[in-house]
């Protein structure tokens, strides 16, 4: 069980993570991925966080009550980003001849050793179907 405090931890390291994702690109400029995302509204910029240690493989019992609040918030980047960001992409059947993807799109490089607000930004130069 989560305390107030902790509840409220979590809840706001989930905001910053969600108000951190990209939007759209702020440049037309193919070298700059810099995006908009909800965080340039809200505060001006988008939320970052320092990396923390992955902790999601230590027994309850030798956590301690901020280690416990940074277990159940790396266990809900892990679902978030299996099954909410997986339903973002569009899955074509492989007979269709085009993708998703287009030229000049910003997207989240998702890497699974560094917390979502880390992942890098790209934008998509072209696409090779095939």
């Amino acid at each position: 069980h989560l305390t107030y405090e902790q509840m409220y931890t979590v809840l706001t390291m989930v905001e910053a993570c969600l108000n951190s994702r990209p939007l759209t690109s702020i440049s037309n400029h193919p070298s700059d991925p810099t995006p908009l995302t909800p965080g340039h509204f809200l505060i001006g910029e988008a939320p970052t966080a320092i990396p923390e240690p992955n902790i999601t493989h230590l027994q309850l019992n030798r956590l301690s009550h901020w280690q416990r609040t940074q277990q159940i918030l790396q266990h809900f980047w892990r679902r978030w980003s299996l099954e909410y960001l997986s339903l973002l992409q569009q899955r074509q059947k492989w007979i269709s001849g085009t993708s998703s993807l287009q030229p000049r799109q910003i997207v989240l490089v998702k890497d699974d050793n560094l917390p979502p607000l880390k992942w890098l930004t790209a934008i998509i130069v072209g696409t090779h179907p095939g």
